[in-house]
C-alpha cells in the first residue's frame, strides 16, 4: 500500500508539475518551418469572430410597470437581442422586445406586458454562430 501511495504521488507531482494553462496562438508556415504566434485580445477577437455582449436588467418593479433593459455589443458581429416575459420553468410567455443591435453598439430596450401577473424578466444577446457569445440578465418584478 505504501508503495502504490509513493507511485501515485510521483505520478500526481508530475502531472501537476506539466500542467500549464492552454494558450491561444496558431500558426504559420516560413521557410524554416511553423512558427507560433502569440494572439492579441484585438486578434484572438478577430480570429473567433467575437469579442463580448452584456445584457443588463433595470429593477424591475412589477404590476404593469414597463421593462427595462441596456443591451450591449461589443463584438464584431451583429447579434440579436430580446426582452421577455419568462415563466418558473424559463420558457418564454411573452416576448415584449427584440431586433438586432451591429458590433460596437448599446441600446436601452424596453417593453410592458400585457398580464400584470408577470413577476419575471428576462433580457439576453447572443449570436447563433458562436455559441459562447451569449449574456443574459433577470429581473423579478414584486
Amino acid at each position: 500500500m505504501k508503495t502504490l501511495r509513493k507511485v501515485l504521488s510521483v505520478v500526481l507531482s508530475i502531472c501537476m508539475a506539466t500542467y500549464a494553462l492552454p494558450g491561444f496562438a496558431y500558426t504559420t508556415a516560413s521557410d524554416a518551418g511553423a512558427v507560433k504566434v502569440e494572439l492579441t485580445d484585438k486578434a484572438m477577437s478577430q480570429a473567433v469572430g467575437a469579442g463580448n455582449v452584456d445584457a443588463t436588467m433595470a429593477d424591475y418593479a412589477g404590476q404593469g410597470s414597463a421593462a427595462k433593459a441596456v443591451i450591449a455589443n461589443r463584438s464584431i458581429l451583429t447579434c440579436t437581442y430580446s426582452l421577455s416575459v419568462v415563466d418558473t420553468d424559463g420558457a418564454i410567455t411573452e416576448v415584449l422586445a427584440s431586433g438586432s443591435v451591429g458590433p460596437d453598439k448599446a441600446l436601452v430596450v424596453s417593453g410592458t406586458p400585457s398580464s400584470a401577473s408577470a413577476f419575471l424578466i428576462q433580457a439576453k444577446i447572443t449570436n447563433a454562430g458562436v455559441p459562447g457569445l451569449l449574456s443574459l440578465d433577470s429581473s423579478w418584478g414584486s
